[in-house]
C-alpha cells in the first residue's frame, strides 16, 4: 500500500467491492448457472433484479450484470432506466446495441469475447467501440487462464468459456496496449476446467496491481475477508472485486455490510500505478 502512495500517478482509486450477477431467461443465477438464492437465514429466496439492484443503490455501489441468454434486450434496458449509472452491463453485447445501452443508463458496458477471432485480438473492433461508446464507458473483459507454453506458465485472456483461449498474454505490455482504449480492465480467473479457482493466484494479483494503467475489477479465488486483505496489498490500490454467491447475503462467507459500507466512507484513496515504476513491479512485468 505504501508504495501505491509513493509512486501513484495520474488518477486515483479506492478499493471497493463490485457484486456481480448474472441474468439467464429472465432470472438471476450464480456464475455457475444455479439460481441466485439469498443466505438460509434469509429465507433461501431466489433473489429477483430489483433486490440486488436496489441493495446497491442504497449503498452507492455498481454492479456487473451479465446477460447470459438472448432475448434480454429489453429487460436490461428496463433495469438501466430504474437504476441508472449503477451497472455495467455485460454479456451479448455488440456494436449494434452497445451505445443503446449507454444511453438507456449504464454506468458502462463490458466487452471481451466480441474483440478476439480465432484467438487473436482485433485492435480495429476495440478501436471502433472506443469511437462509438467513448474510452470512459468501457470496460474491457480480459479473463483468463494460467497455461504452460513454451517453457513458461503464463496468463492468456478467456473471455468466452465456450471457446478455445485466446493467445491474448495477460503481461505489461498486453495490459498497456488494452488501457489506451478503455476506462478499466476486467479479469476473472479460471481454472482450466472453466471453473473459479479455490485459492487467489497472488502471482496474477500483483502482475495487474502493478502492471495495469487502468483500474482492475478482479474476481476469482476470493472467498472470504482474508483473500480481500491480500487483494488489496498485492494489488497496490489499483484492484477492486467481484464477487457473488461469496457474499454472506447469498450464503457466502464475505460480509456485504462491511465492504458495501467502505464505499460510502471518506477514506484515503490509493493511487493508481500508471507504469511499473518501482523495482519489485519491473521486476515482476519483465520476469512474467
Amino acid at each position: 500500500g505504501d508504495s501505491a502512495k509513493k509512486n501513484g500517478a495520474g488518477s486515483h482509486v479506492k478499493m471497493e467491492l463490485v457484486p456481480s450477477v448474472y441474468s439467464a431467461r429472465g432470472q438471476l443465477v450464480e456464475s455457475s448457472g444455479k439460481p441466485l438464492r439469498r443466505s438460509k437465514d434469509d429465507g433461501a429466496k431466489n433473489v429477483s433484479v430489483k433486490d440486488i439492484m436496489g441493495l446497491c443503490k442504497r449503498h452507492g455501489l455498481r454492479c456487473i450484470l451479465t446477460l447470459t441468454s438472448p432475448g434480454c434486450k429489453e429487460q436490461a434496458l428496463k433495469t438501466l432506466e430504474s437504476y441508472r449509472e449503477h451497472i455495467y452491463l455485460g454479456g451479448k453485447i455488440d456494436m449494434s446495441d452497445a451505445k443503446s445501452y449507454i444511453d438507456a443508463g449504464a454506468s458502462r458496458v463490458i466487452v471481451g469475447w466480441q474483440l478476439f477471432k480465432d484467438g487473436e485480438i482485433l485492435l480495429e473492433r476495440l478501436i471502433g467501440m472506443e469511437k462509438l461508446i467513448g474510452k470512459d464507458k468501457m470496460i474491457v473483459d480480459l479473463s483468463c487462464v494460467r497455461q504452460f507454453r513454451d517453457g513458461r506458465s503464463r496468463f492468456y485472456s478467456w473471455p468466452d468459456r465456450k471457446s478455445d483461449v485466446s493467445d491474448f498474454e495477460i503481461n505489461e505490455s498486453g495490459l498497456k496496449l488494452i488501457a489506451h482504449y478503455c476506462h478499466s480492465i476486467l479479469v476473472r480467473h479460471y481454472n482450466p476446467d472453466g471453473k473459479p479457482p479455490s485459492k487467489l493466484d497472488t502471482e496474477l494479483v500483483v502482475l495487474l496491481g502493478c502492471c495495469s494503467p487502468v483500474p482492475i475489477l478482479f474476481g476469482g479465488g476470493i472467498h472470504s475477508s482474508a483473500d480481500i486483505e491480500l487483494l488489496a496489498d498485492l494489488g497496490m490500490g489499483n484492484v477492486s472485486f467481484t464477487v457473488c454467491e461469496e457474499l454472506d447475503i447469498f450464503g457466502g462467507m464475505i460480509p456485504f455490510d462491511t465492504y458495501a459500507g467502505e464505499a460510502n466512507k471518506e477514506a484515503p484513496t490509493l493511487g493508481v500505478i500508471s507504469s511499473c515504476r518501482t523495482s519489485t513491479c519491473s521486476l515482476q512485468c519483465t520476469t512474467m
